[in-house]
């Protein structure tokens, strides 16, 4: 005769109740299974940021393309000639000369009866007509100007001499930069020529021509190591009467000081 309590204990065993665990449950986990399935979010974490670090290569890689073409604002192609005098339209001629500095100081005639510009602090000297007004501008600029018999008050400039002298510290660039720049900021609303090398007053420098209603000569010419001079001659002579000869013996009699 079978115990109530050895039925108890064939019952559970027969419907898997059992208390005892089975010989499954005491196996470790398969490893094949269980690396399955922790490397799937791995791989796709690997996936995501290797996406993000190539899109931030690209953005590195704009901006660094987008810095050098803006950084080329006066990478200018700047023939050579030897020397440029007078220039102006308004002469019939431009004269080019081939001259060393030391041969380029030329004796100036007609200038009898002429005044000397002369003045402490400023590092330039130059013989101007008497009839010819100076005038101080704000900006450092020295103003030449004498009215033609033609000239109307408070009209544009269109017939007389006029010239200006202004020396300037190069503020970090090179002469050829100082020239470029003021090239593409006259070429924002005038056609004016590139600039090309020559000389004045015996130095080596850069001279452009801009056309339109102001037209004018250039002129950039370093005087030391640190400043450098800017000349613009807008002399107009549509009446013959001289103007433009007088400003290029201007430019002729031009000296720098230390």
């Amino acid at each position: 005769m079978v115990s109530m309590e050895e039925n108890t204990t064939q019952n559970q065993e027969a419907f898997g109740g059992g208390m005892a665990p089975s010989p499954l449950q005491n196996q470790p986990p398969q490893p094949g299974v269980v690396g399955v399935v922790a490397s799937t979010p791995k791989r796709k974490n690997n996936f995501i940021a290797l996406i993000i670090f190539a899109f931030l290569i690209i953005l590195i890689i704009a901006a660094v393309v987008y810095f050098i073409k803006s950084s080329k604002t006066t990478n200018l192609s700047i023939p050579s000639i030897t020397k440029i005098i007078g220039n102006s339209e308004n002469s019939g001629s431009q004269e080019i000369v081939e001259a060393t500095p030391a041969e380029s100081r030329i004796l100036v005639g007609g200038t009898e009866g002429w005044s000397t510009f002369e003045r402490e602090g400023v590092n330039i000297s130059f013989k101007y007509p008497k009839e010819v007004t100076i005038l101080d501008y704000s900006d450092g600029a020295i103003v030449l100007r004498l009215w033609g018999p033609t000239q109307k008050e408070g009209t544009e400039f269109y017939d007389g001499l006029s010239m200006s002298f202004k020396v300037a510290k190069f503020e970090g660039k090179t002469l050829k930069e100082t020239a470029g720049l003021k090239y593409l900021q006259l070429k924002e609303f005038s056609e004016v020529t590139p600039p090309v090398v020559g000389l004045l007053a015996g130095t080596s420098g850069y001279t452009m021509h801009i056309k339109g209603i102001f037209s004018a000569d250039y002129y950039y010419v370093p005087i030391n190591e640190t400043l450098y001079l800017e000349v613009i001659n807008g002399t107009k002579d549509p009446t013959k009467a001289g103007y433009s000869q007088q400003a290029e013996t201007v430019l002729l009699t031009l000296e720098f000081k230390p």
